[in-house]
């Protein structure tokens, strides 16, 4: 009777080790979702910086506004046939001026920190292209 009781207590232990391993993991995961989702951001935002390159490679301008990009204009375009959100859900942002340009998006924080044609800052994830 002690051995079967014994071998119970044993289980017992087990299964909550293992739960908390598995609670672990299920935390950890979390970091990696957001590591993923930071690498599509710049995966996505260095795809359409070469678009806008190539955008004013061809009209001699930058786009005024993402949209451009899926406009004819002249004889060229359209350069993609829509543009996505980012990774968590919103629109990506684009400043330009005569100088150079960013596309970036505003990360898991989601919060605008500032970011300009001259430098991603704080969280943003983005591509800056002259």
């Amino acid at each position: 009777m002690k051995k079967h009781g014994f071998a119970l207590s044993l289980d017992v232990i087990a299964y909550i080790i293992a739960i908390l391993i598995l609670t672990a993991l299920v935390f950890k995961s979390s970091g990696v979702l957001d590591s993923g989702r930071s690498d599509k951001a710049y995966a996505d935002t260095a795809n359409l910086g070469a678009l806008i390159s190539q955008y004013k490679l061809e009209v001699g301008s930058y786009p005024t506004m993402l949209s451009d990009l899926t406009n004819t204009e002249g004889q060229y375009g359209p350069w993609i046939s829509k543009i996505d959100k980012d990774p968590w859900g919103d629109s990506y942002q684009y400043k330009y001026t005569d100088k150079g340009f960013i596309i970036y998006s505003y990360g898991v924080d989601k919060i605008d920190n500032g970011s300009s044609p001259e430098e991603v800052k704080n969280g943003d994830i983005g591509f800056i292209g002259k």
